[in-house]
């Protein structure tokens, strides 16, 4: 066969080839970041590159990336996952209740309480007077919530302290929340149990009422000024530090009105829409509501209101 002694000078980024008529290869060779075969558009053999990728990892477990031209090896392309978010570098861990799938098993916030990677709500046992159940330790919270936003996510329902409670929620949506867990809305001599203890206080912290315990009327929610009724985060450090039960449980008084199962009648005809006790007070109460015995304040299950939330309680341990 006839044999080329003579090339042309091509620049360095063009992929030479002696085998082929003009020296230049029918297709690039080398993922570089150059045009190696002149033909308008770098890298075009490799069909791969700018595509999505992942490291194979679930949940908290996984991170994401582009194909890229691997520096080490200018034949071939590589997964790079250098760009944020990165994995979780606890993952895997023990699931908890935040909207993500940190023992990545492919379920988030593992909800059944059968499944023995299930969350370990934050929940307080009671047994008192006959009773025996166990309670959230914090007013239910949303699983994405933080202390500056009630989240969006309504999968479950949280216990946790330090996060805008769950609120706007009707008695239904508040009853299946406790049910997605395998628990349920705490009955009206659970609620009130809870709250004032072995010893029967008034309030969940004792027997005088503190205007700057609990976050009621009386409470200036915002610091400074003059006195803002608001919402607080669950457990806040700052202003509810003391608004804890005898068995350490958050906020049973002021924050959240809290649905309880306890009916007492109905709108009646023609839709005999049930009413429940809502108990606790909330950040708009005054001192007479926010007492544990308190049972005066009804509402009817289908309202919605940014005063109400719930907790749930169980007959099982967490």
């Amino acid at each position: 066969p006839a044999v080329t002694t003579w090339y042309c000078a091509y620049p360095s980024q063009v992929e030479f080839n002696p085998d082929v008529p003009n020296g230049i290869v029918l297709d690039e060779q080398l993922c570089d970041g150059l045009d190696g075969d002149c033909d308008g558009i770098p890298d075009d053999s490799f069909t791969d590159l700018g595509q999505g990728c992942d490291n194979g990892g679930v949940g908290s477990c996984g991170d994401f990336g582009l194909r890229k031209c691997d520096p080490n090896d200018p034949t071939t392309t590589y997964c790079d996952l250098s760009e944020p978010p990165d994995p979780d570098p606890q993952a895997p861990r023990q699931e908890i209740c935040n909207g993500k799938d940190d023992n990545c098993d492919g379920i988030v916030d593992n909800p059944d309480p059968s499944d023995p990677a299930h969350v370990i709500d934050d929940m307080v046992h009671i047994q008192q007077g006959g009773l025996d159940f166990w309670i959230y330790r914090y007013e239910s919270s949303r699983p994405d919530a933080s202390s500056l936003a009630p989240g969006a996510m309504e999968a479950r329902p949280c216990s946790s302290p330090g996060v805008l409670p769950w609120s706007g929620v009707t008695f239904d949506q508040a009853q299946a929340a406790c049910q997605a867990v395998g628990k349920r809305l705490c009955r009206g001599d659970e609620w009130q149990a809870a709250c004032q203890g072995a010893s029967g206080s008034v309030y969940p912290y004792g027997d005088t009422y503190d205007p700057n315990a609990c976050n009621g009327e009386d409470l200036d929610g915002i610091q400074g000024g003059t006195d803002d009724d608001v919402l607080l985060p669950t457990a806040d450090s700052t202003l509810l530090s003391g608004c804890v039960s005898q068995d350490g449980i958050s906020d049973l008084s002021g924050n959240l009105r809290e649905w309880t199962n306890d009916q007492r009648g109905d709108t009646g005809a023609p839709n005999h829409t049930p009413i429940y006790v809502i108990r606790g007070g909330g950040y708009q109460t005054p001192m007479p509501g926010m007492s544990c015995a308190f049972d005066l304040s009804h509402a009817v299950s289908d309202v919605v209101l940014p005063t109400i939330g719930f907790r749930c309680c169980s007959d099982t341990a967490p």
